[in-house]
């Protein structure tokens, strides 16, 4: 489809020109500051850990098979604040995370996973190939109030990570922990993430209360998440009531989203962009594409996004939003402008409890959404009951959706499977 191919190409080329950009950029400034530490092999990268403020970039031909259980570089006390470009080598933790690690960061009630714990520096071009937890830790150990942070690049950003890629196969957590947060980058960002992606599939389940997207779990007050892109599966088996899962970021309370692209490819509909499950049927779950709850701090800007997406749930207590499928009642405004969503919805049950919306699921102050330019095409409902349509009495500019000329009573009670293909959408 023409507007599918023009948003795509312009977010390729936009993605291409920050790379070409933010790399003639990282070589001025190694000049500009001083000494840079090459890494060849394993030790030398273990050497990070005696020197956390440190310029580096990786050199490694075939990249680096770390072959000892990891223990995360940076700590809340001690952030990682140098700066590392990994040139694009593939990093493989063979080892898992150390248990020696896990258990006594338990007891101080945070565990912290991914390459990096925490990050006030500047993170770049990492290929991390389906990093893993370790398979010989016995999670029901953990005690119940434990906070677990996880993402493969690094558990909480408060720096930069830009150009960083990960292919994740599976994050299980059995236990019941306090809190779980699991972001394909990053576990919390209150920093900005760049031109990163997530590809592959991504399967996570969790008993836990939990935050999970794609990207980064949690998204907090003055963050950035630019120019980012998921391709393949998200599957999410949820047990616990409340959580939030998004196909790009769990639960934002603020910050700019602008050009992100989130997208399986309609051409092939035997694979699930996003495929909701639980043990307990009636588990309440926050889901949207984009995100899955929103309890805002600040104004939310979110720009340039588009998104083909099938939507495969199972569950009987869903909200459900092509944004985000809860705004909790604040006072800020979010401002949408250019979003365009392909997508099929697919529910094996047709509980009266679930609840969705072409924008959001519920949204308590429809009148604080500022959106401008909206589109939507080859929409097909199966079995969501389209109550909450989430757009009445808000403030919207030149709305290109078709949709909203139609009865409504198409989308309420929606126990069939409706098409939208317009021509003048399609050719704009």
């Amino acid at each position: 489809m023409k507007i599918k191919n023009k948003l795509n190409f312009i977010l390729s080329v936009a993605c291409s020109f920050v790379a070409v950009c933010a790399t003639a950029f990282a070589l001025a400034m190694s000049y500009l500051h001083g000494k840079v530490i090459y890494i060849n092999n394993q030790d030398d990268f273990l050497k990070i850990y005696d020197n956390l403020s440190a310029r580096y970039i990786v050199n490694a031909d075939t990249g680096i098979n770390i072959t000892v259980p990891w223990v995360p570089i940076g700590t809340e006390e001690k952030p990682f604040t140098g700066y590392i470009d990994f040139n694009h080598r593939n990093i493989i933790l063979s080892k898992g995370y150390d248990t020696n690690y896990i258990s006594n960061s338990s007891e101080n009630g945070i565990i912290n996973l991914g390459l990096f714990g925490v990050n006030k520096g500047t993170i770049r071009n990492v290929v991390l190939q389906d990093p893993k937890l370790s398979s010989s830790y016995d999670w029901d150990k953990i005690e119940n109030n434990v906070k677990i942070n996880y993402g493969s690049v690094c558990a909480i950003n408060n720096g930069i990570l830009s150009q960083n890629r990960t292919n994740i196969k599976e994050i299980k957590f059995g236990n019941n922990f306090g809190e779980t947060n699991i972001g394909g980058i990053c576990g919390i960002n209150n920093g900005e993430i760049s031109a990163c992606s997530t590809l592959g599939h991504f399967s996570v389940t969790s008993n836990s209360f939990t935050n999970v997207g794609s990207v980064c779990a949690i998204m907090n007050k003055g963050a950035r998440l630019n120019y980012c892109y998921k391709d393949g599966y998200a599957f999410y088996t949820l047990d616990y009531p409340n959580s939030n899962a998004g196909y790009c970021v769990g639960l934002c309370k603020g910050g700019v989203f602008s050009n992100i692209g989130l997208s399986y490819g309609l051409d092939n509909n035997s694979k699930d962009i996003i495929r909701l499950n639980s043990s307990h049927k009636s588990s309440l779950v926050y889901c949207g594409v984009l995100i899955g709850k929103i309890e805002a701090e600040e104004d939310i800007k979110i720009e340039n996004v588009v998104c083909d997406f099938k939507l495969e749930t199972y569950l009987d207590n869903l909200f459900f939003g092509f944004i985000s499928g809860k705004v909790f009642d604040n006072n800020f405004n979010i401002y949408i402008k250019n979003a365009c969503f392909s997508g099929i919805i697919s529910n094996s049950t047709s509980s009266s409890a679930n609840k969705a919306g072409l924008i959001f699921g519920e949204y308590e102050k429809k009148e604080n959404a500022k959106i401008e330019n909206l589109f939507y095409y080859s929409l097909e409902n199966g079995f969501l009951n389209f109550d909450y349509f989430g757009f009445q009495e808000s403030n919207f500019n030149n709305l290109t959706l078709d949709l909203l000329q139609l009865d409504k009573d198409f989308w309420i009670k929606g126990n069939f499977h409706f098409y939208l293909n317009y021509e003048e959408v399609k050719n704009i």
